[in-house]
């Protein structure tokens, strides 16, 4: 399996499972003295305690997908205001030897609209150096040394908020990876201390019992938190 597609090896939340541990710590200290044959410790309780605690640091995918969409949002607004700033140097450069002019050609603008985010920086990048060296020819259009300040600056702006959106979609893999990797370890370590408590009040104390039931078993998705 690959390393990005890393399998969640529980059925219940992340809230959830942090949850249940939150109030699990309790319950492991009440019956530490019933437990300690069985392996546990306090230093086992505690470690439980920093990996759940590390565990809600990660920021849940809802935040993640919050961060992505507002830096996508933000690359768009630019994108489309660089794309009506090339359009307006199009127009300059049409305007003073029309289309089959080698100036306007090398400009490399048509369909602005339909180039991708690549495309549009390549395009801005070469259209700021052309327009820089027509600046002399293009003044009586408008041109001034300001606009083309402008432009570059736009262009600097566009080029980091793509940046920003492609780091926003790679960290939120990374979270996911890592929340899911971390998830399955407090898991597994909430699984074995849980049958230790259930072998043990099985027979002796229902109520206990009970308190190391992580699933309902009509429902593998739902989870009840133990009762101090």
């Amino acid at each position: 399996m690959s390393q990005n597609n890393v399998k969640r090896n529980y059925f219940l939340t992340d809230g959830k499972l942090s949850q249940f541990i939150a109030k699990f710590y309790s319950v492991l200290e009440r019956d530490l003295s019933d437990l300690i044959p069985y392996g546990m410790s306090q230093s086992k309780i505690d470690m439980l305690r920093a990996k759940c605690i590390s565990f809600t640091k990660i920021d849940f995918d809802i935040y993640s997908i919050g961060v992505q969409m507002i830096a996508t949002d933000n690359k768009n607004t630019l994108m489309t205001r660089l794309q009506e700033s090339i359009r307006q140097m199009n127009w300059r450069a049409e305007s003073k030897w029309g289309t089959d002019a080698s100036e306007y050609q090398k400009l490399g603008a048509e369909n602005i609209s339909l180039q991708p985010e690549d495309s549009l920086l390549r395009i801005s990048r070469n259209m700021y150096d052309l327009m820089t060296a027509y600046l002399p020819e293009l003044s009586d259009f408008g041109l001034t040394e300001t606009i083309l300040e402008d432009f570059q600056n736009l262009t600097n702006e566009f080029e980091a908020a793509i940046t920003a959106k492609n780091n926003a979609i790679v960290q939120r893999k990374a979270d996911k990876k890592k929340r899911i990797q971390m998830g399955n370890e407090l898991y597994r370590e909430l699984a074995i201390y849980c049958d230790i408590g259930k072998k043990l009040y099985a027979k002796t104390n229902p109520a206990k019992y009970y308190n190391y039931v992580i699933y309902d078993k009509p429902s593998k998705g739902r989870i009840d938190v133990p009762i101090d």
